[in-house]
């Protein structure tokens, strides 16, 4: 080392400049490829962050399926109505009237509300549209006007209590062809917009034979 540097200073000014600037590039090379071969390369593709990746992003509600907006049809002499595919139904007469006829639409797996959408068609002369909107109006059920199949119809909307439950109702009167029919909601608990929507879509849904 110390020869080295002795032999440094014997050499003349001009030479330790360029034997300065010399070893001063060596240093900038080895220092420029130390830093590309140590550097890792950088993805230029962009990763999500990790609240990103892992949350998963859901939504509360379907939007258009097809599956849930599939509906069923049911066919009788007196009607013919579109029904929601999840809901079940059961045939039967109003009790008393041999000539009536009656449908049940409801949940095929209930709930608490158990919601039920009853059809009671009358027999001929056996009920007049005036005393089935009597029990309404001693109820003090809010009263309105509907179409059905472009039939003049009275709607009728109200609650009242059943022991420690609400005993909520929305109905739709009318005559056709001499008989008197009466669509009703039937539910448990306060107003259900969502119950009280599809009542409204199987009631749009109805339509009338020309003739029994």
């Amino acid at each position: 080392m110390d020869k080295i540097l002795g032999s440094f200073e014997e050499k003349s000014p001009g030479q330790k400049i360029l034997i300065t600037l010399g070893i001063s590039l060596l240093l900038i090379v080895f220092l420029a490829a130390s830093y590309i071969f140590t550097t890792p390369k950088q993805n230029n593709t962009e990763q999500p962050s990790t609240s990103e990746a892992q949350i998963p992003q859901t939504s509360s509600f379907p939007v258009n399926n097809p599956a849930s907006q599939k509906n069923k049809t049911y066919t009788s002499p007196y009607f013919s109505v579109s029904y929601p595919s999840s809901y079940s139904y059961q045939e039967g007469q109003v009790e008393g009237d041999s000539q009536s006829f009656s449908l049940l639409l409801k949940p095929a797996v209930t709930n608490q509300e158990k919601p039920v959408i009853e059809f009671q068609i009358y027999g001929p002369g056996l009920a007049s549209q005036s005393a089935i909107e009597s029990v309404f109006t001693a109820l003090n059920y809010k009263k309105s006007n509907a179409t059905v199949s472009g039939i003049t119809a009275v709607m009728y909307k109200g609650s009242v209590p059943s022991g420690n439950l609400t005993l909520s109702e929305e109905a739709v009167v009318f005559t056709y062809l001499n008989r008197v029919y009466k669509v009703q909601l039937t539910y448990t608990g306060k107003e259900d917009t969502g119950l009280e929507n599809i009542f409204s879509s199987v009631v749009s849904a109805i339509k009338l034979p020309s003739g029994f």
